[in-house]
């Protein structure tokens, strides 16, 4: 399962369905993506994604791995 969100990962969706996953004790692998929990300097949407690697690049990378 990927996890795509253009929030924090802390207490994000991705972390509610990890959590679920665990609690529940399927064999199912996890991989969040989405804004670590650090300061993010300003820009334009565009340069955010591609700062914090949710752009359409990134999420094909991590699909193939």
């Amino acid at each position: 399962i990927i996890t795509i969100e253009d929030n924090v990962l802390e207490g994000g969706f991705g972390s509610k369905v990890t959590k679920f996953i665990h609690d529940n004790k399927m064999d199912c692998q996890v991989e969040t993506m989405g804004i670590a929990d650090k300061f993010i300097e300003h820009g334009t949407r565009d340069q955010l994604l591609e700062l914090v690697g949710l752009t359409s690049d990134n999420l094909l990378k991590v699909i193939k791995s």
